[in-house]
């Protein structure tokens, strides 16, 4: 099965600074429940949160293809 070659520019970048992140991770490690009031705060600490997941899909599928690569060498 011949490696699709893909560059970074084809991955999701990371659109939020550390702060937000670490508020996302929080909020979402409480007892969420859905009012009016909590609706819009809950949707922003999953879009941050899948923007951090998507945002390493880039690093995580190169240093698989590295890895598959020296695997392959070694036999």
């Amino acid at each position: 099965m011949p490696i699709q070659k893909r560059a970074p520019q084809d991955f999701p970048r990371f659109d939020y600074g550390n702060k937000q992140v670490l508020r996302a991770g929080e909020a979402l490690g409480q007892n969420l429940v859905w009012t009016s009031e909590s609706a819009e705060t809950i949707r922003e600490a999953f879009r941050i949160a899948n923007n951090w997941r998507d945002s390493h899909a880039y690093p995580m599928w190169r240093m698989r293809q590295m890895l598959l690569s020296e695997i392959r060498k070694m036999g």
